[in-house]
């Protein structure tokens, strides 16, 4: 029964242990091969929606409108892609030659301290880099003006008085990292970085409305 299943996780009186949540969602669920063929798509993906955008890009611009924005919204999610597939590359091949341990279960050090690095604490210390970074710039005019001018068409004119969106990016994917074995973990971040893309491209060329909402 669903009880029992959640009894056995120990939902009930402790927090569940990561070996529970493996033996019932083992990280075998998903292939290293289809992982990694996930991840190898996902940068082909960014890449030639990079390339789209060189060379359609101007002149789509220029006529405005819908296509406009779609070209703004392919440049803008081409590099998100990458970014996300990136974080998914780093995670899944450090993984695999030995030099991160996962960070849903991670291993122990060997008593003289060597072993592989949680990935947790790895990823933890992206965050913080990035989130100093997002406050350096809000608070520092001479920051703001470098990180618009080098990542110009890339912000949105909202992100500009705001923590741009990997500030949030970076702690999700260290939650799903968290939360569940590796494998599916990677595909979660895939998703979130392919799927936003093609959302955000959706809305910018969308006609028809969804529901009472404005956007398309």
């Amino acid at each position: 029964t669903v009880l029992g299943l959640v009894d056995r996780m120990g939902f009930f009186g402790s927090a569940p242990k990561a070996e529970n949540v493996a033996a019932m969602i083992p990280n075998s669920l998903l292939s290293t091969e289809r992982i990694e063929l996930a991840i190898l798509g996902g940068f082909a993906c960014g890449i030639m929606f990079i390339g789209v955008h060189a060379v359609f890009g101007k002149q789509a611009k220029a006529k405005g409108g819908r296509v406009a924005k779609v070209f703004t919204e392919l440049q803008r999610k081409s590099f998100h892609m990458i970014g996300g597939c990136i974080i998914c590359a780093a995670y899944h091949w450090g993984l695999k030659l030995g030099y991160l341990s996962s960070a849903f279960d991670p291993q122990a050090p060997k008593p003289d301290g060597s072993g592989p690095m949680d990935a947790g604490a790895a990823f933890i210390s992206i965050c913080f880099v990035s989130w100093m970074l997002e406050a350096s710039r809000l608070m520092i005019p001479a920051v703001q003006k470098w990180y618009l001018s080098s990542f110009k068409g890339l912000i949105r004119e909202k992100e500009v008085s705001k923590a741009a969106g990997i500030a949030y990016f970076l702690p999700g994917s260290l939650a799903a990292m968290l939360a569940g074995p590796p494998n599916l973990a990677i595909l979660g971040i895939l998703f979130l970085s392919i799927g936003d893309a093609a959302a955000s491209i959706g809305t910018a060329g969308g006609v028809i409305p969804v529901g009472s909402f404005t956007r398309k």
